[in-house]
């Protein structure tokens, strides 16, 4: 396969490693009351929130039920999992101790929620950096709204994956620069910019090597 093509897919996988790690960190909790919620996973695709409420009505009042959606191809569709909330904390147990529970064709594999860590909301996602930008580059082209840091993703090889993060000094400052304009030249070079679904201190473990992927560390920092 030419370089090229196989440096497209592991820029793919690294954009689903983005993904996959925002929505468990997103849906992985819900609010103050995580010691009574199961995370439910497995679910049947045509599984409605109407069933999975009835499938977990026998362990105790059910207070709320949620299947996690995604729009796809233009529709909304599961993606099979979603949350149980119950009255109590004993009746959340009486749940995760179920050791066979179905629904809808599937054995549903169940974990109690974990609480969810709040993010600092201080960090823009930039995508189309050229190669041969630099943190100083992405720095300067956010001047006026304060940027703390910058962080351009590169490959073990050190090649740019055409992507990066900037951290501002307060959520306002990052929301303001976002807001003023959804392109911003970089570098001399116009690049998107939107809100970043992670924070800058707490980026995805994976970095690319050419031909291989080497999951056990981090994005490489410029």
């Amino acid at each position: 396969m030419p370089y090229s093509i196989r440096l497209f897919f592991n820029h793919l996988s690294f954009l689903f490693e983005l993904e996959r790690r925002f929505w468990l960190g997103h849906f992985a909790v819900m609010s103050n009351v995580e010691v009574n919620t199961v995370f439910v996973r497995n679910l049947n695709y045509q599984t409605t929130q109407e069933n999975l409420t009835a499938a977990f009505q026998k362990f105790g009042e059910v207070k709320n039920a949620r299947i996690i959606k995604q729009r796809f191809r233009g529709e909304v569709v599961s993606r099979g999992i979603g949350f149980v909330e119950f009255a109590s904390e004993e009746q959340a147990r009486a749940a995760l101790s179920a050791t066979d529970l179905q629904l809808d064709g599937r054995k549903l594999s169940l974990q109690q929620a974990r609480p969810r860590i709040e993010r600092k909301r201080d960090t823009a996602f930039i995508r189309g950096i050229k190669e041969g930008t630099t943190v100083e580059h992405v720095k300067a082209a956010f001047a006026q709204y304060k940027p703390v840091d910058a962080r351009i993703v590169r490959t073990n090889n050190d090649r740019g994956l055409g992507f990066g993060f900037v951290k501002f000094e307060s959520t306002e400052a990052r929301d303001n620069a976002v807001k003023a304009s959804r392109t911003v030249t970089i570098n001399g070079e116009e690049s998107q910019l939107r809100f970043a679904r992670l924070d800058f201190d707490a980026p995805p473990r994976r970095r690319f090597r050419g031909r291989r992927r080497r999951m056990n560390r981090a994005p490489r920092s410029q």
